[in-house]
């Protein structure tokens, strides 16, 4: 899994937010109809990057590193190195100037070193260039020693990362550097194209100062944990990171900001009041190491439940002395109110001069597994005791473990519906030879009504989509196992082509569900019973739903009602069950 936080740039910079980098433009679109999926398009792909560049606005000189799709496969490579070299052509005589002499970009893909993630693969290609940017450095493609021969990177600014090396920014005319600027693309194996341009991210120069801590003027850092063993983790990963990292004095109130606003304040709390990092260190060293809390150390246990602490945070004159104490910076007092569970406004200790925020460790959680042990069976073949051979589930090899059974239920709930607006559009009733009369019966209710049996859909090219409201599929409300997939492509055409006004599509069963069914389990319709479910789920301008009728109703006319009131209901559950005639919702 791969994450990345996206926020607007003035926002960001407002918040003193760590920016890895700037999106400056992106584009997609599809390559159309293909021999086979590994046979991608290298015009559309060109059109892809001429069309991601131009709306960024940059020069494609001034881009120096492209992270590629790379598929590995012989033929995909070389296409999408042949769409590169024509949209970079393209863009080149688009700023009046052709030459390649002057321009060198590299090409990588993070698959040769992690492999293909699927819908992760795009992600990790955007983590890579930030995480390239940040450290100024190109990192080599593992397994290139040999390329691709049909790989023509002849005549092209476009050459192969083999090796590490340093990220070098491009100057202008006047020799001042340019922000580092790349491309990522990521193709999906359907013909969809992707690609996005990033920019390194250059600080204003006119950003408010920043107060650098001295023993005069100290930062207060902040650490908090949900238990002690999670504290003293907190407080080793932070002393570790010190420890290994370059950090310089200005660092010590971007740590203390960032743990003060950029962390939530759990039970276990400590607090330092320290003017320098070394300082910092020695504390944190104190605490690791068990000795006397030193001068300026806090530490306390915020109970969340404290009844006397909830009072006096919301007590008024406590707010104003808490607001006292940060403007004569009495840094002991807070530290002290903080630990004992206070909530303190951090911000109001910088004003316009708030640090800019530094990436710091995260929370250290807990080393917990929740693998299912493996097992070898044991005693002569009895599955029901088994001997666990994870060493972390059991203190001893040998224990005995029981093999228990847990399944789980559906919950049903009551839940009366309430009928919506009646549509003037043709309601249309899915059904076969077996529920013919039923059908007949429900079409009563529906002024615009068409019932469609089970060869009529295998034939349905010039149907007025836009005419249907709706369907109610009663396929599932026979006996005989009857399925009527035929209709399945039917539904998908008139999801496709359908109005999209909240086009209503019912799936209904009978005696499907085993809640309040002392009888036997009906599955017919159980195949599709999911489809109704998920529908809506996957389409927005459509609802779509599950009904399973009671199995003991025997009068089509009783049903007919049911099943026309469950069309015309205004909810959006998608698994609803009649049962003695009340309605209940899946939950």
């Amino acid at each position: 899994m791969g994450m990345i936080v996206l926020k607007k740039l003035k926002d960001a910079e407002r918040d003193r937010n760590p920016i890895y980098g700037v999106i400056r433009g992106t584009a997609e679109n599809h390559g159309g109809r293909a021999n086979t999926l590994t046979s991608p398009n290298p015009k559309a792909q060109a059109e892809l990057l001429i069309k991601a560049y131009k709306k960024a606005g940059v020069n494609p000189r001034t881009v120096t590193y492209i992270e590629a799709h790379g598929t590995g496969t012989e033929l995909g490579d070389p296409i999408e190195i042949n769409g590169l070299k024509a949209a970079f052509k393209e863009l080149y005589d688009t700023e009046g100037d052709s030459g390649i002499e002057d321009h060198r970009c590299g090409l990588g893909s993070v698959k040769s070193n992690i492999g293909h993630l699927e819908l992760a693969a795009g992600i990790s290609g955007i983590i890579k260039i930030l995480m390239q940017m940040k450290h100024k450095t190109l990192v080599k493609s593992l397994h290139t020693e040999t390329l691709n021969p049909y790989l023509q990177l002849k005549d092209s600014p476009f050459y192969i990362v083999q090796n590490t090396e340093d990220w070098k920014a491009v100057q202008d005319k006047q020799g001042r550097e340019l922000p580092r600027r790349a491309g990522v693309s990521s193709f999906g194996i359907g013909g969809v194209n992707a690609h996005i341009v990033i920019e390194e991210y250059i600080p204003k120069e006119d950003e408010p100062s920043e107060c650098n801590p001295t023993p005069r003027e100290p930062s207060i850092v902040v650490l908090s944990a949900k238990n002690e063993k999670s504290l003293r983790e907190q407080v080793e990963q932070l002393l570790m990171f010190i420890r290994m990292r370059k950090i310089d004095e200005k660092d010590l109130s971007r740590i203390a900001y960032t743990l003060q606003v950029g962390r939530n304040s759990m039970e276990e709390r400590l607090a330092l009041i320290v003017g320098s990092i070394s300082k910092l260190v020695e504390k944190l060293d104190d605490f690791l190491q068990g000795r006397s809390v030193a001068e300026h150390s806090y530490r306390g246990k915020a109970n969340r439940n404290n009844e006397t602490l909830t009072l006096i945070s919301a007590d008024e004159d406590m707010a104003l002395a808490i607001d006292s104490w940060i403007v004569k910076r009495k840094y002991a007092r807070l530290a002290e109110i903080w630990v004992k569970g206070l909530h303190i406004d951090w911000n109001k200790l910088y004003g316009d001069a708030a640090p800019r925020r530094i990436s710091l460790p995260t929370y250290p959680f807990a080393k917990e597994r929740y693998w299912i042990p493996e097992y070898l069976h044991a005693d002569g073949g009895n599955n029901n005791v088994l001997p666990a051979r994870d060493k972390e589930a059991s203190d001893s090899s040998t224990e005995q473990r029981t093999r228990t059974t847990c399944l789980l239920a559906k919950s049903w709930v009551p839940c009366p519906s309430v009928s919506k607006t009646k549509s003037h559009r043709i309601v249309a009733i899915l059904t076969h030879p077996e529920t013919e009369a039923l059908a007949e019966r429900v079409a009563e209710h529906f002024p615009q009504h068409q019932i469609i049996h089970a060869q009529q859909v295998e034939h349905f090219s010039d149907w007025d989509w836009k005419s249907f409201d709706g369907v109610v599929d009663l396929a599932g409300c026979g006996t005989s196992g009857y399925e009527m997939r035929s209709c399945i492509e039917w539904l998908q055409s008139l999801i496709e082509h359908g109005h999209k006004e909240g086009l209503m599509l019912l799936g209904v069963t009978r005696g499907l569900e085993s809640y309040l069914n002392p009888g036997a389990i009906n599955l017919t319709g159980a195949a599709r019973a999911g489809l109704y479910r998920m529908l809506q789920s996957e389409y927005g301008h459509l609802r779509s739903r599950h009904m399973d009728a009671d199995h003991s109703i025997v009068d089509d006319g009783v049903l007919a009602q049911q099943i026309a009131d469950e069309y015309f209901a205004d909810s959006e559950e998608a698994e609803v069950c009649y049962r003695n005639g009340m309605r209940f919702r899946c939950c």
